[in-house]
């Protein structure tokens, strides 16, 4: 007669109680980490958009007021001053466009919203405060601001052979952005998601 053999018990299968509670941790863990990167990529995707915006705008309004200049435009300019150190000369008396023919120029946050349009935005009245802002993004009423400092060349006209001529100067252009527009005409412009950037661009100028 053999003797009986011992029955092994079974090996145990499944998971313990603990072991499901570390995978939903680590899993909550994973998820709040990807949550995060989403959020900068979306925050740097943005900031791409706005400085791919920021630069045509830029290129746009130094071909608008090169041509100004060149031609004989009747418009006027207004001094201002208080920006940022990132600019080439921040002390030196900045100009904006104050009278521009054609409409170009509004005096109200409601009509920022035209293409094309530059505000005159003078929440103190018409004082160094005063800026020129464009819009950039309308759905988050983000803007620019644009300025520029003048330096003249030479003491013959740009042009040779054309005695009305004007002297030829170095324009350089300004704009700084992001800001938040504000609701409100007389409120100031507050920078928007973080620290303002300041792109700049630079040309030769003179009225025929």
């Amino acid at each position: 007669m053999n003797a009986s053999t011992p029955h092994s018990k079974p090996a145990h299968q499944g998971f313990t109680l603990i072991e499901i509670l570390l995978v939903v941790i680590m899993i909550g863990l994973l998820m709040i980490g990807m949550v995060g990167i989403w959020d900068l990529l979306a925050r740097e995707f943005l900031a791409l958009q706005l400085r791919q915006k920021a630069i045509f705008a830029l290129h746009g309004q130094m071909e608008r007021i090169a041509a100004l200049n060149r031609h004989q435009v009747n418009f006027t300019t207004w001094k201002t001053s208080g920006y940022p150190a990132t600019h080439l000369d921040p002390q030196a008396d900045h100009q904006i466009l104050q009278t521009v023919p054609n409409n170009l120029i509004v005096y109200s946050t409601t009509a920022l919203d035209q293409p094309g349009k530059i505000l005159l935005h003078q929440p103190a009245g018409l004082d160094p405060t005063a800026r020129n802002v464009i819009l950039l993004d309308p759905e988050r009423r983000i803007t620019g601001e644009l300025s520029w400092t003048e330096e003249p060349l030479t003491t013959q006209p740009c042009y040779t052979g054309d005695a009305g001529g004007g002297w030829c100067r170095k324009l350089t252009l300004y704009l700084d952005y992001p800001y938040l527009f504000p609701e409100s005409d007389s409120q100031t412009s507050q920078p928007w998601g973080g620290p303002i950037s300041t792109l700049t661009l630079r040309t030769i100028v003179g009225r025929r």
